[in-house]
């Protein structure tokens, strides 16, 4: 089966962005390097990284690190059906330093167990989270 070639995150220009690594080989090198990417890309606001189960803890940890990093602007983050488990949502604990992501997709996330959901609803009391809209759909 064929890849999709993605252009390298730090070359994105556009305000929305599809990323789509589930059929990489090297899911984690790639969600590293989109970390990275989004990091340096203060005009990207919206984006799409669902359908990635291949991407381990830490892919995710390398993604939810960036959220608050200071250069990161996103808005809306849709993470639908990926295989992000309570090690990656307690990684989600930088939602209580990023002021500017307000809209967040967890839906179809069935690796996360109680004890990974307590962790991010104490996270999202923290007066510094600023989300506005979570979807938790199909959990």
């Amino acid at each position: 089966m064929h890849v999709p070639h993605w252009q390298p995150c730090s070359r994105m220009q556009h305000q929305n962005f599809l990323c789509l690594f589930s059929m990489a080989t090297k899911a984690d090198e790639g969600a590293g390097s989109l970390a990275a990417g989004l990091a340096r890309n203060s005009m990207l606001k919206e984006l799409n990284f669902g359908g990635n189960p291949g991407i381990t803890d830490i892919g995710w940890q390398a993604i939810f690190a960036v959220l608050q990093h200071p250069g990161c602007k996103l808005e809306k983050l849709s993470l639908k059906r990926n295989s992000i488990n309570d090690a990656a949502a307690l990684s989600l604990n930088a939602l209580s330093n990023n002021n500017t992501l307000k809209t967040l997709n967890l839906g179809m996330n069935y690796d996360i167990t109680i004890a990974g959901w307590r962790a991010l609803f104490e996270i999202l009391q923290s007066p510094t989270c600023m989300l506005e809209d979570l979807d938790l759909s199909n959990n």
